[in-house]
């Protein structure tokens, strides 16, 4: 079956310009295309209602934009800054219109036929938003700050040339709007106290805004490779004229800006510090050879002069530059468009054990990586997840969580290294040989990549870090408070930077969570293995602790028996039983075995997985489910279906930029309680605590009938442990593939 493609009868194609000569003629000829496509001029008439020939015009005016309800100050060049506002009177006056190109006058697409060009977007992509550049951004972009308190992600693109959809723009203008309504009621007055402009411009609010409506966006170089370049296509410190691509071959790419006349002139002056050094000497070549055809010889005397002292003022410091950027220091973000390593953690929870794999990537590998399913290529690291393993899996330090478990089918090759001597004596025997195998958890680097997790160096300002494992969090031992600074509680499902930064400060590690004793003993601090009655008696539970310290040169032989429900004033007594473990591990050996080709993935732009981590809880409305209130096993297993299917896809294109998953909380418009931030972080708690539960239902507190004693988890929050009302909302796990029967309900 044919792939759709958008058709040219809906397309509309738009040259923004304030002046219109001959060149902004020619492009309008040929992006036509003898007919192919219908063009108009989209001219800003704010100081001068400039002749357009024959052809249609959408008037940018001071009247026509106040008419949209639109903010209009706060920037030294609204109309120029926020392109997209001519886009809306586009729209208005063209509804039908499903696709709009918008062509800045300097943009040049270097081809004998322009419209040939845009037909094959066209005909591969039905993106609602595809642009050059798009990237994510923070709050220290200039145009992103205001908004940084706002949005949940901010994303950008290069505004020069776009092509936008009908609904994109109408989720734009719905955006603008709500930021207009907000900066009415003062909720942008700390930007002018900071100095920093107060609205977004087009760039981010384009991009963020369509992202945030659900719907697609895509870049140029990830449709049509190489359609531009650094040195093709820029907004910043590029300067083209149309002589140097004269007798260049037609290469199909993107050009901007693409300037002549006076325009390159100002844009030459304007450019001067930010022109990259090894195109200054072309640029004055330029301006000196045009001399008496774009602009007579005492035009070009100051510029000559400014763009000669840039070129000197920029040599000196140039070689610097480039000698400390030959290498990208170990440890830092690559690049959004980067291939990635495929990876697979087990994430149902948030657990330091888990979480640390993608750090430890980018700092060994120089590599972000990206969670996969595991049916396909990826390595599998630490954590006790072997026996999740697959035909796909290249096994980097994983262990076996339960010996009776059955090993999976994989062979000696795909196992490059394991936790400890146990789990490798426990695979020999199933006929699997690693006596040459490398041993250890990954985990035991981090001390060797405290920078890359953005840790400062000890200050020693605790006694005593006390460690619980993610299902005890709320035992009494790991809340009670003790201001005097002699113990903190490092919970693994908090911030990852945050749990390794008490863990750093602290003299000695007491701990639940086996991942606390292997980053205190890689740090070489005295450590603490403790649990209760029931897991110290587990032998399944204690496996991994004892496959872990094979190990150590000091093993701990069983765990200090510990009674949950006494005060943390217990943790200092029982730290004195604390020792120095050192740690055996032949570390260049683990690290030798990280496979050094290991499965990457090119599936386009992630976000930055610290960011995805730091981003608000996500949320994602959704219509009426239509079976709320009514008991799960009357659901017609139809409609069950239908509604799995939509909620899974809203969950996936929600997270579709982002290389792992998070708690998504489903949220039907009938839901008449509105949960607070607070309230989503103790559900998200709750989750860690049940890992058994696929997801849990949140119903309002209100005039509910239930069964039971709900147990009450703080911030008007309970979850009743046997219910089956199906509900308005949803908190789901990032593996989320649709509702099953297993979740409890949390009343708010």
């Amino acid at each position: 079956m044919a792939l759709p493609v958008i058709s040219n009868k809906n397309v509309m194609i738009l040259i923004r310009t304030h002046f219109f000569d001959e060149k902004v003629l020619s492009l309008a000829q040929n992006l036509s295309g003898g007919g192919k496509y219908e063009v108009a001029i989209l001219a800003d008439h704010r100081s001068w209602e400039f002749p357009t020939g024959d052809w249609p015009v959408i008037s940018v005016t001071w009247d026509n934009v106040n008419a949209l309800g639109l903010k209009t100050d706060g920037m030294s060049d609204v109309l120029w800054q926020c392109g997209d506002y001519g886009l809306y009177i586009a729209r208005e006056k063209f509804p039908q219109v499903k696709y709009f190109w918008l062509f800045e006058y300097d943009v040049v697409v270097h081809a004998p036929n322009i419209a040939e060009i845009l037909e094959k977007f066209d005909q591969v992509s039905m993106a609602d938003l595809l642009a050059p550049e798009i990237r994510r951004v923070d709050e220290n972009y200039v145009w992103s700050r205001c908004v940084s308190r706002t949005f949940p992600i901010l994303l950008r693109c290069a505004f020069s040339l776009v092509r936008v959809s009908a609904p994109a723009l109408d989720a734009m203008r719905r955006c603008r709007h709500q930021l207009t309504e907000r900066y009415s009621l003062g909720d942008f007055k700390w930007c002018e106290e900071e100095g920093i402009p107060s609205w977004p411009n087009d760039e981010v609010l384009t991009t963020t805004a369509t992202y945030l409506a659900g719907l697609t966006i895509s870049d140029f170089n990830d449709v049509v490779s190489d359609s531009y370049d650094e040195y093709s296509f820029s907004t910043n410190d590029l300067l083209h004229h149309p002589s140097d691509l004269i007798n260049q071959a037609c290469d199909g790419k993107i050009y901007h800006p693409v300037r002549w006349g006076r325009h390159y002139l100002n844009g030459a002056l304007a450019r001067s510090q930010l022109l990259k050094p090894e195109l200054l000497p072309a640029t004055i070549n330029t301006i000196v050879k045009n001399i008496g055809s774009d602009w007579e010889a005492d035009e070009t005397v100051q510029c000559l002069r400014v763009l000669s002292n840039a070129a000197v003022k920029i040599s000196r410091i140039q070689p610097k530059r480039l000698e400390s950027s030959r290498f990208r220091t170990r440890g830092a973000a690559p690049p959004l468009e980067a291939d990635r390593i495929a990876y697979w953690s087990w994430d149902r929870i948030r657990n330091f054990g888990d979480e640390i794999f993608p750090v430890l990537l980018r700092y060994l590998a120089n590599r972000d990586g990206v969670r996969v399913t595991r049916d396909r290529p990826h390595i599998l690291g630490p954590g006790s997840i072997f026996s999740y393993a697959t035909t796909e899996s290249l096994i980097w330090g994983s262990g076996i969580l339960n010996p009776a478990t059955r090993i999976p089918d994989v062979n000696r090759v795909q196992i490059r290294a394991v936790r400890g001597k146990l789990t490798a004596d426990l695979l020999t025997r199933r006929g699997i040989s690693l006596n040459d195998v490398a041993l250890g958890d990954p985990g035991v680097l981090v001390d060797e990549a405290l920078r890359a997790f953005g840790v400062n160096k000890s200050s020693q300002n605790c006694r005593v870090a006390i460690v619980p494992h993610h299902s005890y969090r709320h035992a009494k031992i790991f809340t009670t408070e003790r201001p005097d600074g002699e113990t903190c509680v490092a919970d693994p499902s908090e911030n990852m930077r945050s749990f390794i930064q008490k863990i750093v400060d602290s003299e000695v590690i007491v701990s639940q969570s086996l991942h606390g004793l292997i980053l205190g003993e890689a740090l070489n601090k005295p450590t603490l293995w403790i649990a209760d009655t029931e897991q110290a008696a587990d032998e399944n539970w204690t496996f991994k602790f004892h496959d872990w310290y094979t190990n150590s040169l000091n093993p701990q032989t069983k765990p200090l028996l510990i009674n949950p429900d006494l005060s943390r004033r217990e943790a200092l007594r029982w730290s004195i039983a604390a020792e120095l473990r050192p740690v055996g591990v032949d570390r260049a050996h683990l690290l030798a075995q990280l496979p050094n080709e290991p499965p990457l993935l090119s599936t386009g732009r992630f976000i930055d997985f610290e960011v995805c981590r730091n981003l608000p809880p996500a949320v994602v409305f959704i219509d009426d489910l239509g079976a709320t209130g009514r008991p799960y096993e009357e659901i017609n297993p139809y409609v069950l279906a239908s509604l799995s299917r939509a909620a899974k896809d809203a969950v996936d294109n929600h997270f579709k930029m982002c290389p792992e998953r998070r708690y998504c909380f489903l949220i039907s418009t009938s839901f008449r309680d509105h949960i607070s931030y607070d309230q989503m972080e103790i559900i998200e708690m709750i989750m860690d605590n049940i890992s058994h539960t696929d997801y849990l239902c949140l119903r309002s507190r209100v005039d509910e009938q239930y069964d039971g004693v709900p147990e009450d988890f703080g911030w008007g929050i309970s979850v009743l442990r046997e219910s089956g009302l199906f509900g308005h909302a949803f908190c789901v796990r990032g593996d989320f593939s649709g509702f099953s029967s297993n979740f409890l309900t949390a009343l708010i």
